[in-house]
């Protein structure tokens, strides 16, 4: 995939722009071939920016983001969609691959250490 999209300035991660490269990309293959997608969303993440500060809040959806990405495989894509949402990628994975995959990137947000009160 060669990829004209934005980088997200605060993740370094593709932006929603590569999703039209990613749909066209899925549309030229073979039906028997499953494709997953993994939607994130940090939960209750507007009190994070109120009650911490927007600052802060960057670094969160830094952190998430980097978690996301040492638990993506090499042929998932990880993109920002916006705000505090993200979207993983996953060619030729089937239903049962995607969900141990996101009880994964569960396990690692929960492991994951951010600021006291949080």
């Amino acid at each position: 995939m060669t990829s004209n999209t934005r980088m997200d300035d605060l993740t370094g991660l593709h932006t929603r722009d590569i999703l039209e490269e990613l749909d066209s990309e899925f549309s030229g293959v073979a039906t028997a071939n499953i494709w997953s997608l993994m939607v994130i969303d940090i939960d209750r993440f507007k009190l994070v920016n109120d009650i911490f500060g927007h600052l802060q809040g960057d670094r969160v959806i830094q952190r998430v983001a980097n978690v996301l990405a040492r638990n993506c495989r090499g042929a998932d894509t990880l993109l920002r969609y916006g705000g505090d949402e993200f979207v993983i990628v996953m060619p030729f994975t089937e239903q049962l691959k995607a969900v141990n995959q996101a009880e994964r990137v569960l396990q690692g947000i929960e492991k994951e250490v951010f600021s006291e009160g949080m």
